[in-house]
């Protein structure tokens, strides 16, 4: 058979079909279980063929029967594929291997073909193999002993949930935030606050005073020369109080960056994560103001 890159079933018809101006249908008949030829003859009729096969009609559209003479190919002769290696995952069964034979060679092999023979002695993924063909195969016989690396896991397999929630702006206290929310994560990642990096040094964990709410909207105001500058507010009551307020926000962390733990500016040195009260609706989520050391023109 030529078409070793077709399941044995579906090569096998077009071998008919071919060799015969026929255009049957993998419905119109069924196949017996092959029978090997042995010692170059078939019912003492000299042959170079070493498998027979009994094709029936299905009784409607074709009637009747005719043996079949083809070879099904040697599974030892995948030796001389060009550069023929294996890599393999998580194997315990021969079937294991069929996705991987696919993958490598091109061979669209079904578990028809191949008997399913646990695989042991593999060392960390590696080892031998040996492969035995089905004798009820319709396209191959024989079997291979084939050397197996350890490969990695497909990511047809690893990646099964592919409903994805979206990209969102990293938002603390939502899963999936409306497109219209304000991040805060994302509001001041680029302002620089190093005005007053001795303050910032000082301030430590814990709900903000009076007095450093102050220090931090005014030094957010400095910075948010647009729109922001007039809408954020210390107040303690009103329409205001709700949105745009850093009257008892809480210092989650201050000190040095870690872009890595934190959805923060890698070019600034340290950071303060400050979060909002939870009534606070607008911006969402942790603000968190990036500063570097006072610039010291000496220290280069």
């Amino acid at each position: 058979m030529s078409k070793f890159q077709w399941p044995s079933a579906t090569a096998l018809l077009a071998e008919i079909n071919a060799a015969n101006a026929t255009s049957l249908l993998s419905t119109d008949i069924t196949y017996s279980n092959p029978q090997v030829i042995t010692g170059g003859t078939w019912q003492g009729v000299a042959t170079d063929r070493n498998t027979a096969i009994r094709v029936t009609g299905n009784g409607v559209t074709y009637q009747g029967n005719k043996v079949i003479l083809y070879n099904r190919k040697d599974l030892s002769q995948l030796n001389n594929l060009p550069g023929f290696k294996m890599a393999v995952y998580n194997i315990n069964t021969v079937w294991d291997l069929i996705q991987y034979f696919a993958y490598w060679t091109g061979i669209k092999f079904i578990q028809a073909d191949l008997i399913n023979d646990p695989v042991t002695g593999l060392v960390n993924g590696a080892g031998n193999i040996t492969v035995r063909a089905d004798p009820n195969s319709l396209g191959w016989h024989g079997q291979i002993t084939i050397a197996v690396t350890q490969g990695g896991l497909g990511l047809d397999n690893a990646v099964t949930n592919t409903a994805l929630t979206g990209l969102n702006y990293p938002a603390s206290d939502a899963v999936a935030p409306p497109a219209t929310a304000t991040q805060g994560a994302v509001y001041l990642y680029p302002y620089d606050f190093s005005a007053n990096t001795p303050t910032w040094l000082t301030y430590t964990p814990g709900v903000v005073s009076t007095g450093q709410a102050a220090a931090l909207l005014a030094a957010i105001q400095a910075v948010d020369i647009g729109a922001g500058a007039a809408i954020w507010n210390v107040t303690t009551s009103g329409a205001t109080f709700t949105t745009w307020n850093l009257t008892g926000a809480t210092i989650v962390s201050n000190g040095l960056n870690n872009p890595a733990t934190m959805p923060t500016n890698p070019a600034f040195k340290y950071v303060m994560a400050l979060q909002l009260r939870s009534d606070v609706t607008v911006p969402n989520g942790v603000l968190y103001l990036h500063y570097n050391d006072p610039y010291d023109p000496n220290n280069f």
